[in-house]
């Protein structure tokens, strides 16, 4: 009788040191697996971020401001006029009046490519304002619909033909810098902002933002920028409108 007891008391004992190895290795078990999920939670947020990052920079990168400052450097001399000559420079969209000459002024007329007139304005091809004009606006104005103003330098003869007075700026040379370029919420292209100064040779000087013009840019891909101005509402600035 007493021997029966001793063994059960014996296999109690094995029993219960049985049930707390399982218990415990559970626990840790369960440790493990919390710690390996945390792991891989901190994983995924660390890809989400990366692959916002990315997108943001992709985002920006669609604006090649090479291309830009390309583009901006071949309209420079119309803008120029218009807060150095012009009688009403503020635009407050882009039209035909607009289009035209900054295209013309864009195609890069010289006395070597071109032929001149009488007064030895330099003739601008058809086709090749036409394309000048597609690839800076993405489409072709109608030049039939534009009357030239004295400050533009642009003259039309009786067929409807357009040629360029070539001028000199002198000492005083158009520049501008780009301020900002952002989204536009209203459709998937840019609004960049440029202000634009004139800069001395002679004492080697920068003046004040003479104007700033927000261009509307669209992508597109037909164009040898990328994109295209769609629209733009330029302003002199208070300072020079005072000068």
């Amino acid at each position: 009788m007493k021997k029966k007891l001793v063994l059960l008391m014996l296999a109690g004992m094995c029993l219960c040191a049985t049930a707390c190895g399982n218990s415990d290795t559970t626990g840790e078990n369960t440790l493990v697996t919390e710690e390996t999920n945390e792991t891989t939670e901190a994983v995924d947020t660390e890809t989400e971020t990366t692959e916002g990052t990315d997108g943001a920079i992709a985002e920006e990168a669609k604006i090649d401001e090479a291309k830009l400052e390309e583009m901006l450097t071949a309209t420079i001399d119309w803008i120029a006029i218009q807060y150095f000559e012009a009688e009403n420079p503020n635009v407050s969209e882009l039209t035909v009046a607009q289009a035209v000459p900054m295209a013309v002024h864009a195609v890069g007329a010289t006395p070597e490519t071109f032929e001149s007139n009488e007064n030895f304005e330099l003739i601008i091809p058809a086709a090749t304002l036409e394309e000048t004009m597609k690839n800076l606006f993405g489409t072709s104005y109608d030049t039939a619909e534009y009357t030239p103003v004295e400050s533009d330098r642009v003259k039309k003869a009786e067929d409807g033909s357009l040629s360029y007075a070539i001028g000199e700026w002198g000492i005083a040379v158009p520049k501008f810098s780009v301020e900002s370029i952002e989204k536009d919420t209203a459709t998937d292209g840019f609004i960049a902002t440029v202000n634009y100064y004139t800069y001395d040779e002679e004492t080697e000087t920068d003046s004040a933002t003479q104007y700033t013009a927000r261009y509307t840019l669209t992508p597109n891909d037909e164009s040898v920028y990328g994109f295209v101005i769609t629209n733009m509402v330029g302003e002199k600035a208070v300072a020079a409108t005072e000068e």
